[in-house]
């Protein structure tokens, strides 16, 4: 409720400022600035701050979404894109939220900056609704699924869910809601929500390929397409492929699937030689060319398996303990959180999922718990390590499998990396300085394998995890879980490649921990054959998300706005 006064504090020391603290507290005109009490945009700001910060439910209170909220109070107030007109004494504003700024690409770490990607999306809303609506109308239709919205207390990334939800009418959003359509195309303009990032309101689920048989013709997949959005396009599903390398994505094949009506997808993998790594993705095709794929990176983030017989050398999955695990700050300022590996329960914030592969508990870089963000911070590098795991002598071929949940920025700025024995074994994707924006953006648990060997000859290998971050944008990073170490056992049975085998018969290869559908991996048999056992613990059962909005006014605003 927003039926306390506020007390306004007005020249307060200093010039070109004012914040909100229970109360609204405003600084004195100086250093080419006029003073900020006497500034109507200032006070519905720092007002709106208040109103985010009593409206809240769930979720949390996140600052760039704060000052997001800030500007939408004074540009519904107002009418006027342009914050505090008269902030300088030469008469210009602060900002503005009528550009289409976008989320990862235009985040700079900088919260009044940030919020202008939420503050946009509600402009357009606003400028959408009225496109259906007489004026009046579309203003209080905007103002009050903003109002809703942010009582869930969402991030920028997910804002447009919670409109959404805000949008609902009958408590059941898979029929859609009756604006969906506008706030799918005033938040896709600034890269939130379905339309946002890929261009396309079509998604495809699909349960990840577990390790293979060397006997194995072919490896069957299917997959599943859902429209979010299927009343706002009229484009259809058209050509279905998976894509697949066994030369650590250096070549590329790929193989049909079939499409039916009803959304369903299926397939195969050709056969590959025994010992090799399989990436691979799923990439569907509509009627208008847009294009969206499993994972949604596609070749930035392939899932992988396994071809061969495995015999399980080690497996953690951090339920009963740590797992002896070390880490360290290798490079940055030793301050709070520097050192951001935590082992726990994640919490879904900044792109982090809010459950483990199996179990309850991961190792992750800042997992979100009480006054965590989530993020990986900035000019940091840390490094998670395992143990020392012994190799057996038998054996000349070994995999590293674990289940990755990664976001990090595009290689170029920010590096995560897995290493054995100090050399790195695998990086995240790198374009350069013109590009830059193609991150690493799990939106799922992935199976990741590669290959190791004992490269210091001692009979062990120790694993690490490391995070290497500019000053830029910042985002979950690691999510680790159902860490596993394989050897290969040789099987002298010829393998059908089916022709294409994209890479030559190559066949350095990765592991897998999990050939069950939830955190199951190889046991080791003796003599002939391998047992299938679980793994690393029982079947993962997603925590509950943040809650959805709820109903409820826009308090103190006005009832009738005009847009400049």
């Amino acid at each position: 409720m927003v039926d306390d006064a506020l007390t306004s504090n007005v020249n307060v020391s200093g010039s070109c400022n004012a914040y909100y603290d229970g109360n609204v507290n405003f600084y004195r005109a100086g250093s080419g600035c006029n003073n900020t009490g006497s500034i109507a945009d200032v006070n519905y700001h720092e007002w709106g701050h208040g109103f985010h910060y009593t409206s809240l439910q769930a979720g949390t209170f996140d600052g760039s979404i704060s000052e997001g909220i800030g500007d939408v109070t004074s540009a519904l107030l107002t009418g006027d894109p342009v914050i505090a007109p008269y902030f300088s004494t030469t008469g210009a504003g602060i900002r503005e939220i009528a550009t289409d700024l976008r989320y990862p690409e235009d985040i700079t770490g900088e919260v009044h900056a940030d919020g202008l990607i939420f503050a946009g999306a509600i402009w357009d809303l606003w400028a959408e609704l009225e496109t259906v609506y007489d004026a009046e109308t579309a203003w209080l239709l905007t103002a009050q699924l903003f109002a809703d919205a942010i009582k869930a207390g969402p991030t920028i990334p997910d804002s447009y869910d919670e409109v959404v939800a805000a949008d609902d009418d009958n408590g059941d959003l898979s029929d859609g809601t009756p604006n969906q359509c506008h706030i799918l195309n005033a938040f896709a303009l600034h890269g939130l929500g379905p339309g946002g990032s890929g261009g396309s309101t079509l998604t495809v689920a699909h349960e990840t390929l577990v390790n293979q048989e060397p006997t194995a013709t072919e490896y069957p997949l299917s997959a599943e397409l859902t429209s979010f959005a299927p009343d706002c396009v009229a484009a259809e599903a058209e050509e279905a492929v998976v894509h697949f390398s066994i030369d650590g994505g250096a070549t590329w094949a790929d193989a049909a699937l079939s499409l039916s009506g009803k959304g369903d997808v299926a397939g195969a993998i050709p056969a590959q030689p025994q010992g090799s790594i399989v990436d691979y993705y799923v990439s569907v095709t509509n009627t208008d060319g847009d294009t969206v794929q499993n994972p949604t990176g596609g070749s930035i983030n392939p899932h992988s398996f396994i071809v061969g017989e495995l015999i399980e050398v080690y497996c953690e999955d951090f339920e009963d303990d740590d797992g002896g695990y070390t880490s360290e700050l290798v490079a940055g300022d030793d301050e709070e959180g520097a050192n951001d590996w935590q082992r726990g329960v994640p919490q879904g914030k900044a792109g982090d999922p809010d459950f483990a592969w199996s179990g309850r508990r991961v190792w992750g870089n800042d997992l979100g718990s009480n006054n965590y963000n989530g993020e990986y911070q900035a000019e940091k590098h840390n490094r998670l390590s395992s143990v020392a795991i012994t190799l057996p002598t038998d054996s000349d071929t070994f995999y590293l499998q674990f289940r990755r949940w990664l976001t990090v920025e595009d290689g170029y700025y920010d590096k995560a990396r897995v290493l054995v024995d100090g050399e790195v074994a695998w990086e995240n994707h790198k374009t350069k300085r013109d590009i830059g924006d193609e991150h690493h953006l799990d939106d799922q648990w992935a199976l990741h394998s590669l290959p190791v060997a004992d490269l210091d000859g001692d009979g062990a290998v120790v694993i690490s995890w490391e995070i290497e971050s500019d000053q830029g944008l910042h985002m979950g990073g690691w999510n680790i879980d159902d860490v596993c170490v394989y050897a290969l056992k040789t099987v002298d049975i010829p393998v059908d490649t089916g022709g294409d085998d994209t890479g030559g018969g190559d066949d350095t290869a990765g592991g897998d921990d999990d050939t069950g559908d939830v955190g199951q991996a190889d046991d080791t048999g003796e003599g002939g054959g391998v047992s299938i056992k679980p793994a690393c613990g029982c079947a993962a059962e997603p925590a509950p998300s943040s809650g959805l909005a709820l109903l409820g006014a826009l308090a103190g605003l006005a009832l009738s706005r005009r847009r400049r």
